[in-house]
């Protein structure tokens, strides 16, 4: 009987292990996966799968197109006779204008002018950049020192009225170091970038010291 006994145990533990149910001395199962402490099988976990790692996304390319903010503050500034110009908050917008004066006959006396039947002897443009200037390279205005920041997109002024009034009248050398004071008065500018069109009603750059050149 007791030799009985002894080959029902052998043929019951063989069982075990032919049916994956007995583990072996070592963690190891006979299908091969390594158990955990408790008995659980270490991989099989049920819990929800981490997802994998994925490379950081780019940061968005600025794309063309976004329409001027026409809100500039602080002092607006100024060369030549005459180049005038001012910037938004952000230092990423700027209003410029340029004009002959000594062309235009402008002076002391208050002088108003149609975009539209002077553009060869008046510019006023929006530069867009894309970022503020001081990260994009030199201040690219009044200033002779390289390489300056270039705008991303330009708004070109089409059409409105500016009215000039001068503290001297200017004279015909746009370097002469005669300095002297604009205030220009903008009045609905309409600008495009060739796909739009945007509006500035109104803007006044007071009292700008011009008449000097950089270097």
């Amino acid at each position: 009987m007791k030799r009985s006994g002894y080959f029902l145990g052998i043929f019951t533990c063989a069982l075990l292990l032919a049916t994956g149910c007995l583990p072996t001395s070592n963690g190891i199962t006979p299908s091969g996966t390594t158990e955990a402490t408790g008995g659980e099988p270490i991989g099989l976990s049920t819990s929800t799968p981490v997802p994998v790692a994925t490379e950081m996304p780019a940061s968005p390319t600025p794309v063309p197109g976004s329409a001027p903010s026409f809100a500039y503050s602080g002092n607006p500034g100024g060369c030549g006779s005459i180049f005038l110009y001012q910037g938004n908050a952000a230092s990423s917008e700027y209003l410029t204008v340029w004009l002959q004066a000594f062309e235009l006959e402008a002076g002391v006396e208050t002088k108003r002018f149609d975009l539209a039947t002077s553009e060869e002897l008046i510019d006023i443009r929006i530069n867009l950049f894309s970022d503020a200037i001081s990260n994009l390279g030199e201040f690219p205005y009044c200033n002779d020192v390289g390489p300056m920041a270039e705008p991303e997109e330009v708004w070109q002024a089409l059409s409105g009225t500016v009215t000039v009034t001068l503290s001297a009248d200017p004279v015909a050398d746009i370097c002469a170091n005669q300095p002297y004071e604009a205030t220009v008065v903008l009045s609905d500018i309409v600008f495009s970038n060739g796909d739009s069109t945007a509006t500035l009603p109104a803007l006044t750059l007071a009292d700008v010291g011009v008449g000097w050149c950089a270097g």
